[in-house]
């Protein structure tokens, strides 16, 4: 680029090109106010210690970004989910000036822990599940008490599934990391499997197969996070199902 570039300039030419971009109107949002912060910052600075301009110049705009991002941390004290926002804002910006991506690194999230039904919903999910089909009963519990993964439920073979009068497993050939597991399967759990099973069984006896899937795909796609197995009770008194992170052994 010749020429400097002035914050106001940069700030017009990003929104011109911001609209031709593919993204959420939410994120155009967020980009186009973070670019307007930084690029008010830009203009309020004392800029000599960066050797160039900081919206033209490859190795000015690294420290501007770092500088930024240390203004938004100590000043502003912004959270990291925020800081990151504001950097990926100033990756977009320098994408449409034709500088690339600024060498700054990104803020370390904290890892928290993935949401999770407490025991009283737990127990309403439960009683839910109860005026279920025998099916959505089996998928219910398969993630409730044997913490089945979505992917890992709708990969199910009935081979897969093993149950005798006071024992019974769960296969799964490729979880998570693509791990093999052998899940033990409690005494409410076995009862509703073997009862969906039958039930499965008698109903595609006239259709022969070679492999059969445990028939829960559209279920399973139902029971995504946020989206309760089907059921007839209300969705005020069912909790939406979450599968992972969940403790067994509630009584309903």
């Amino acid at each position: 680029m010749s020429g400097r570039v002035e914050p106001a300039e940069a700030v017009d030419r990003y929104r011109r090109w911001l609209a031709s971009v593919p993204l959420a109107e939410r994120s155009k949002r967020e980009y186009a106010r973070n670019v307007e912060a930084f690029c008010d910052w830009l203009a309020e600075v004392d800029n000599e210690g960066w050797g160039g301009d900081p919206l033209g110049d490859p190795v000015a705009r690294d420290y501007a970004a770092r500088d930024f991002k240390r203004f938004l941390t100590v000043e502003r004290r912004l959270r990291p989910a925020s800081v990151n926002l504001a950097l990926a804002s100033l990756d977009s910006l320098y994408r449409c000036l034709g500088l690339g991506s600024p060498n700054v690194l990104r803020e370390e999230l904290p890892q928290a822990a993935p949401p999770a039904l407490d025991v009283d919903e737990q127990r309403r999910l439960l009683r839910a599940a109860e005026r279920a089909s025998a099916r959505d009963r089996a998928i219910v519990l398969s993630m409730l008490f044997a913490t089945v993964r979505l992917a890992e439920l709708i990969a199910l073979d009935v081979g897969d599934v093993h149950t005798t009068a006071r024992k019974g497993r769960l296969v799964i050939r490729s979880g998570k990391g693509d791990a093999f597991r052998e899940v033990p399967l409690n005494a409410l759990l076995r009862c509703c499997v073997r009862c969906w099973m039958s039930g499965s069984r008698s109903a595609s006896s006239s259709r022969p197969r070679t492999r059969r899937r445990c028939s829960c795909r559209r279920a399973a796609r139902d029971s995504r996070p946020g989206r309760p197995t089907r059921r007839s009770g209300s969705s005020r008194t069912t909790p939406a199902l979450r599968p992972r992170r969940m403790c067994s052994g509630i009584r309903a």
